[in-house]
């Protein structure tokens, strides 16, 4: 019994003098910036851009809907899979919670939609 709490203590002196040598590391992250609209802003992580297949690709989206000149929006991250060919997007996750209602959409009228499809395929494709 004894010679378990030695171990133990032993253990547990060693992990807490190596615990400040530890380095986190945090993901770096390139924002892309849209122009804004009347709905909002939006912008992309260049980093977080992932190709799934020559036409297909990932991306973390960031959303401020409402009135953000005065700070009042509410930000909105989605990780979206892009279809460039078909000009479509679906939402893999909004706020990090899995969106089970994932389905592939067009645009349609929204330009900062438009304009995260249009750099995103761009850029895969140059």
């Amino acid at each position: 019994m004894l010679q378990r709490r030695l171990i133990l203590a032993a253990l547990i002196l060693i992990i807490t003098l190596l615990m400040p040598t530890m380095k986190l590391e945090a993901k770096d992250i390139v924002w892309v910036e849209l122009s804004d609209s009347i709905e909002g802003k939006q912008w992309w992580d260049k980093d977080s851009l992932r190709v799934i297949s020559p036409e297909k690709l990932t991306v973390e989206s960031g959303y401020l809907a409402g009135n953000f000149a005065n700070n009042k929006g509410e930000e909105i991250i989605y990780t979206m899979s892009i279809d460039c060919k078909g000009n479509m997007y679906r939402d893999i996750s909004i706020n990090g919670i899995v969106n089970a209602l994932n389905k592939w959409q067009s645009p349609k009228g929204d330009i900062l939609i438009k304009a995260v499809i249009n750099q995103t395929c761009k850029e895969i494709r140059s």
